[in-house]
């Protein structure tokens, strides 16, 4: 055995005896075991550190190779922090603990051999700073009874504690490599003497160390979160309790901090976020506050929020309410507002309370918040001791009754119904062989039922259904034509999105039309040539026909529009519905004529006003054109004036002279509403009252003071009346909440 190990072993007898007799100071980083086998030395208040615990020089080969290392990794522009920084991790990346290492208490220990304990930590950090040309002390002290060693480095004009030790676990605690003594952190780079404190005591040299500025986790903006969090905590106790004492628990859940990854003593941080807290400007009332944010340790740690009131010189002499609503409606706010004069008074908070917070609530900031009906007295009264008052009564009235939504547009389609109402909700029923009523099934329903809200436009085709939703079109129902627009030949039993950017739409059928502005788009079956785009193939999406166009109507198998009020027709024309003076169908629009504002297709005949005068043309078997025959007409024939609104149905016709209802045609199965079975080939009044008025098939539907009425043919339900029973005279339906 050499020399030197006899001499080591010996040493080491002679402390571990006077060990036994003496108190113990152990010079050791954090998860160490007993370092009296390097250091024993009894407690005194003039204690000293031995001999090897005061800084010594470093070796010139541990010289070079921090100067090796500074020039390595500092780089160009860096501030004092950044150069800290990539020197603090340098130390604890490159550096294992480790007290039987030879060089472990100078700074050859990290330097050369990797190996080092606290002071050879710090000894090493200070050599790196100091080629780096950064201010920094090799630190003395104590942690419990234990002594250590650690830095203070000046950043950017401040100085700051600084432990490499305790940033560098001596185990993995991460588990991120088993071979590895344990992985970097910052919890002790930039701290402040309260901060250290926690964990560290009797240090010297004793600068002062008040700043946070360049604290790791607030530099990196790593607390920026419980920091933002604790201010929205602050200012609602405020809101709520007004500018008074009280406490704040630390964040701890969903922290997600660097810090925590492995963390045995959050106080460091907690009082790093205490003292952003105070640093920050506090405005209550639109009045700046000062509040003291102190942290407390413990076992439930807490953060004491105490207001620093300005003494008073000028107190508050009166106070007043500024335009305070003398009303609020239950259920809604308002955020009041109260003047302290004079101007310039010292301390204008006030505080708020409501005589009766069942009825109205009132926050510290001045929101109130009205409950229900009754009535409140707001009081106000300043705080700065000059106890000053002001009132004010805020009524907050009985809610008017609810009113319930009412039906805005109805749609008849071959066998089934559709009406929308007020409030967006979809109503279908009738046949729904087809999927048509687009409530998921293919079982008709003699009752409506509902199909979904947020809708605002809709439409009926002989066996689908089309409905906006603003300008966002969807479709369902019967689709082996293409008709639904999907692409797709596969019928769909609930509303799917077609696309958007639409205004209007009008479904025959089995085809579709749809204006996006003023663009014509057609689809679906088009053997006739009904959609309008020079061929005769289905289409199975929307297709751009032209544009220019206002309005669009279609029914069996052709389609009307309106460019301003110049009328153009396409489609089938068998029986002259185009108007064109022709029997011979046509793939493109045509014009018909000039003056037109409103149109209406039927099976085979078509409506049209000139203002208030109707003119009516196509198929006239059952004196549904209303000229007094039954002879067809394959040109606008003038029917009468006075007429506000029109609609087509299979064979059947109506019309509104302002309120009062009209009707002609087929009238095979009531579906006129007159009464009788009795077709009629001019119109008859039918009623009064009526708003508007949708023709189907063989049935009618109308809106009537708010109320649908229903009548016709009624194999499928389609009337909605609960019963499959024809009817003919008006009936009314109701619809369930």
């Amino acid at each position: 055995m050499k020399k030197p190990a006899v001499k080591r072993i010996i040493s080491v007898i002679l402390v571990l005896l006077f060990s036994l007799t003496i108190s113990t100071v152990n010079l050791a980083g954090p998860g160490t075991v007993n370092d009296t086998l390097f250091f024993a030395q009894t407690i005194h208040k003039d204690c000293t550190p031995p001999s090897w615990f005061i800084e010594k020089a470093a070796s010139a080969k541990a010289t070079a190779k921090a100067k090796e290392i500074v020039k390595s990794i500092i780089k160009p522009g860096m501030d004092d922090f950044k150069k800290a920084v990539v020197l603090h991790d340098w130390v604890t990346e490159n550096t294992r603990y480790d007290y039987n290492a030879k060089n472990c208490y100078i700074a050859d220990g990290p330097l050369l051999d990797g190996r080092a304990v606290c002071a050879g930590y710090a000894q090493a950090y200070k050599l790196l700073c100091d080629q780096a040309k950064l201010d920094c002390k090799y630190v003395g002290g104590m942690v419990g009874k234990v002594g250590h060693g650690w830095n203070m480095v000046k950043m950017n004009g401040k100085w700051y504690h600084v432990d490499c030790t305790w940033d560098d676990p001596p185990v993995d605690t991460y588990g991120k490599d088993p071979k590895k003594s344990g992985d970097e952190r910052h919890l002790y780079f930039g701290l402040t003497d309260t901060a250290i404190g926690f964990t560290h005591s009797k240090w010297t040299p004793n600068y002062k160390c008040d700043s946070i500025a360049d604290n790791y986790y607030y530099r990196k903006g790593l607390l920026n979160k419980q920091i933002n969090g604790c201010v929205e905590i602050i200012k609602d106790k405020l809101i709520s309790g007004g500018v008074n004492r009280f406490q704040v628990t630390p964040l701890t859940n969903n922290q997600n901090w660097d810090m925590y990854r492995e963390l045995t003593n959050s106080n460091v941080a907690y009082h790093t976020i205490a003292t952003a807290l105070s640093a920050k400007k506090w405005v209550f009332q639109n009045e700046n506050i000062n509040l003291k944010i102190d942290y407390h340790a413990g076992v439930k740690p807490y953060y004491q929020i105490t207001p620093n009131k300005p003494k008073i010189t000028k107190p508050v002499n009166k106070l007043t309410f500024v335009s305070p609503p003398k009303s609020i409606a239950a259920g809604a706010s308002s955020q009041l507002i109260c003047k302290a004069e004079p101007n310039d008074a010292t301390y204008k908070i006030v505080k708020w309370s409501s005589s009766n917070s069942n009825i109205i609530s009132v926050d510290q900031s001045g929101s109130v918040k009205a409950k229900k009906a009754g009535s409140a007295v707001i009081t106000i009264t300043a705080t700065d001791g000059s106890n000053k008052t002001a009132y004010f009564e805020i009524n907050v009235p009985a809610p008017a009754p609810a009113t319930k939504p009412t039906i805005v547009q109805i749609a008849a389609g071959g066998n089934h119904s559709l009406a929308l109402f007020s409030d967006g909700s979809l109503y279908a029923w009738g046949d729904n062989r087809f999927c048509q009523l687009g409530d998921g099934t293919n079982i008709s329903n003699n009752k409506p039922v509902l199909i979904g809200t947020g809708f605002t436009k809709i439409a009926a085709g002989g066996w689908h259904s089309l409905a906006l939703k603003g300008s966002s079109l969807y479709a369902w129902g019967y689709n082996a034509n293409g008709e639904i627009g999907d692409g797709t030949i596969i019928n769909k039993n609930t509303p799917v999105l077609i696309g958007t950017g639409f205004s209007q739409i009008a479904a025959g059928n089995y085809h579709s039309l749809a204006l996006k502005g003023s663009a014509l788009y057609a689809w679906g079956f088009n053997q006739y040539g009904q959609s309008g785009d020079g061929s005769n193939m289905n289409k199975h999406m929307p297709v751009l026909i032209g544009t220019g166009y206002t309005q669009i109507a279609a029914r069996c198998y052709y389609s009307l529009a309106l460019k301003g009020n110049s009328l153009y027709t396409w489609g089938r024309n068998g029986a002259g519905e185009l108007g064109d003076g022709t029997y011979i169908n046509k793939n493109t629009p045509v014009l018909i004529g000039t003056g037109y504002t409103q149109i209406a297709a039927g099976g085979w005949h078509a409506l049209a006003l000139q203002n208030s005068l109707l003119y009516a043309w196509g198929y006239n078997n059952n004196g549904q054109l209303g000229d007094g025959t039954n002879k067809s007409k394959n040109t606008p024939l003038y029917i009468g004036t006075g007429f506000t609104q029109i609609s087509a149905g299979g064979d059947h016709s109506f019309a509104l002279k302002g309120s009062s209802l009209y009707a002609w045609g087929n009238n095979e199965y009531g579906q006129l509403g007159d009464g009788t079975k009795k077709s009629k080939n001019t119109p008859v009044l039918i009623g009064s009252g009526y708003t508007q008025v949708a023709a189907g098939w063989n049935f009618t539907l109308a809106l009537k003071g708010g109320s649908l009425y229903v009548w016709g043919k009624n194999d499928y339900g389609q009337l909605g009346d609960g019963k499959n029973t024809d009817r003919n005279v008006p009936a009314q339906i109701t619809f369930s909440d």
